[in-house]
Parts: structure tokens; sequence; C-alpha cells
């Protein structure tokens, strides 16, 4: 297959190479509608929504399984059918209600996070705080229903700040950052008092980043390498992995043929990909199936975690 018709990401290819002992039907985990990056090449996505979805359709609650209607999802997901197009429809939704039913489960054992994620505007909280309290609250009870290895996907932000970069408007660096900053920070605090420090890294990861030149506005144009960072206990805390880049337009570092400060990034997604895995159990053998492009550097990891 080439590479650029492959849909998977490198997460979820990574967890299908994990050792038998370490995978588990909830792999591969998305909060929003992004998913490629946890997306395998044979294995499902699960989709989580904060609380779990219980309705399937009118009257059907999953969470309640001797409910009449839910019995007839339940038999319907069962069916066997000759048709081929019938038969892996169904078996993708038995998959997507097994998965909220053991959603459902590990939200049934959750307690709400006493850290403070941040509020926005007089709501309950911030796009990205609301996302880490859900996710805070139900990692505990996934590892005591025996999740070992699970990688969540959390999409956020609107940082394509071609204008008004700065300021408090909500969409500025500024705003954004600040909510970021708080609700991480509760995240940490968080998995600290549940006792999974250990078990959780937070990999923050931007696709792009932005120029050093000022555009037009107030804002930024969109650029190649940018900075991405890690927390939690097993990461090697207190570094910087790769060279500063010389913020002089047009200088050593700037790949713009305009000068436009488009700095050339000096450690790869997939170098990055390859630590964070390692450190959840993929062996170096698998590394180069999981990230094809590792075969273009000679050093496969950085030393970001501790393994």
């Amino acid at each position: 297959m080439d590479l650029r018709d492959d849909q998977s990401g490198w997460a979820g290819r990574a967890l299908e190479l994990l050792p038998s002992a370490l995978r588990n039907p909830l792999a591969a985990v998305t909060t929003t509608r992004s998913r490629q990056l946890v997306q395998g090449k044979a294995s499902n996505v699960a989709d989580y929504a904060p609380g779990g979805i219980r309705g399937w359709g009118p009257g059907v609650d999953i969470a309640q399984p001797q409910n009449p209607n839910t019995q007839r999802l339940l038999h319907l997901v069962q069916a066997q059918y000759a048709n081929r197009f019938k038969t892996d429809y169904t078996r993708n939704l038995q998959a997507a209600v097994q998965d909220q039913q053991r959603f459902l489960q590990a939200v049934s054992l959750a307690k709400a996070p006493t850290a403070d994620f941040g509020t926005d505007s007089g709501r309950s909280g911030t796009p990205i705080g609301s996302q880490l309290r859900d996710l805070a609250a139900i990692l505990p009870a996934m590892k005591s229903l025996g999740y070992r290895r699970q990688v969540y996907l959390v999409t956020w932000g609107a940082l394509d700040t071609h204008t008004n970069q700065r300021g408090s408007a909500w969409d500025t660096q500024d705003t954004q950052m600040a909510q970021m900053a708080k609700a991480l920070a509760a995240f940490d605090e968080t998995n600290r008092a549940n006792g999974l420090d250990e078990n959780v890294t937070t990999l923050m990861m931007t696709d792009f980043g932005r120029t050093v030149r000022p555009g037009s506005g107030g804002g930024s144009e969109h650029a190649w390498g940018n900075h991405w960072f890690a927390l939690g206990g097993a990461v090697n805390g207190g570094r910087v992995h790769g060279v500063f880049p010389s913020p002089l337009l047009g200088g050593p570092d700037d790949g713009d043929a305009q000068a436009n400060g488009r700095h050339v990034p000096t450690i790869s997604t997939d170098q990055v990909g390859a630590s964070v895995m390692q450190w959840l159990g993929l062996q170096a053998a698998d590394f180069h199936a999981a990230f094809p492009f590792l075969a273009n550097f000679g050093q496969k990891t950085i030393p970001l975690l501790r393994v």
C-alpha cells in the first residue's frame, strides 16, 4: 500500500503491535470526531463521550439491559446474515455497543475530581478543561477494570492565528494557552491524587508551528517546526530535547526561501511517537512497522520517558 493511501495513525498501528498480554478491547479511544492518530490498520477506535453513550434509539438505554427496547437492540447485534454488508454492519454495531457498555461500567465507578480545571465566561468549564476533567475521572476506574494500555486522543484549540494572535478574546493564543495550562495542571494534580502519576503520560502535540515574521492583522502564518511537551511521573522532566532554533529571519534554521521564519524541526514525529509507544510496551523490533519513516533516522527514540 502507498503510505499516502494509509489512513491509520502511529498510535493505532503501535497499539496493534503490542505484546498480546498488553492488548485490550478499549485500547484506541477518541473523545472527539478526530481519530486518525489512534486509527489502526485492522482494529476499531472507541468513541468516548462524557458519561458514556446510553441512548441508542427511542426507549433504548444500554445501561438498562432488561429494558425491552434494549433487549431488541442486543438481539439485533447478535443476528447472523448471509449478506456480507449486513454482517459487517452488525459486527461494527455490536462492537460499538460493547465499547459503550464498558465505558458505562467505568463511569459508574468514577469519582468527580476536586481540582480546578478552569471556567470560561460563566460556563461550567473551558472546552479543554471539561474534556480533561471527565477523562481524569474515569482513568482510575479503567485501571481497576484491568485496561492496562490505552491511548486517549483529545483534540482542542483554534490556534490557526492568522490575525489577533494576542489579546483577551476567546480565540487568541493568550486566552487559549492560559486555559490549556489551567486544565493540564488540574489533570496532573488529579492523576497524582489518584496514584496514577506513573501510569499516565500526557503528550501535547500540534500539527504545525507559526512563522517568526508576523503576518497582517497581528497574527502569524503556517510554519513547520514547533514545540511539543510531555508531563507525568514517567517523564524525564526538566530538559529540552532537540535544539532551540535561531530566531533570525533568513538565519541557519529558517527553511523559508522568503525568510519568514519557518523553522526546520530537529526531531521527527515518529521519533517522539516511538518513544511514547516504547514506554507503553512496543518492542524495538516492531518500530518500523508502526513508524515506517523511522527508516530515515539513525536514532529511533529520544530519552523522553523512563522505560
